[in-house]
């Protein structure tokens, strides 16, 4: 299994959460200011290979990533929600380095949507 640095998987889970949070009727997504802040962190990352060929070459990978977060008012700073969510995408593998890097982060891409959905879902029940 390996780690990629957390730091660079922010990014595109930061988008994802926008785009899911601002595509739902009734929240704007603000940098600062705003009533509620969600922040969290990417625990993990890891990437491992699933399935080998007869001749023991890797076939397919998962990937899995897992994130804690926290919903806190601003206006007093109580924490509405805190908890941790995870998911994993499985993906071809390629003997080209750039196909494999492309299915890599096109699983990365749909773990965060799928977090970010995920997330969503679990604070609308609370509210």
């Amino acid at each position: 299994m390996q780690f990629m640095n957390g730091h660079i998987l922010k990014i595109p889970l930061r988008n994802a959460l926008i785009d899911e949070f601002a595509g739902k009727s009734g929240l704007t997504v603000q940098s600062s200011d705003g009533d509620l802040t969600l922040s969290g962190e990417v625990l993990s990352y890891g990437l491992t290979a699933i399935a080998y060929s007869a001749a023991d070459t890797v076939e397919e990978y998962t990937s899995s990533m897992y994130i804690s977060a926290t919903l806190r008012r601003n206006s007093n700073q109580q924490i509405l929600w805190k908890g941790s969510l995870s998911w994993s995408q499985s993906f071809p593998a390629n003997s080209d380095i750039a196909l494999q890097q492309n299915a890599e982060d096109a699983a990365i891409l749909e773990i965060c949507a799928r977090l970010a959905q995920q997330l969503y879902a679990t604070l609308g029940q609370d509210f």
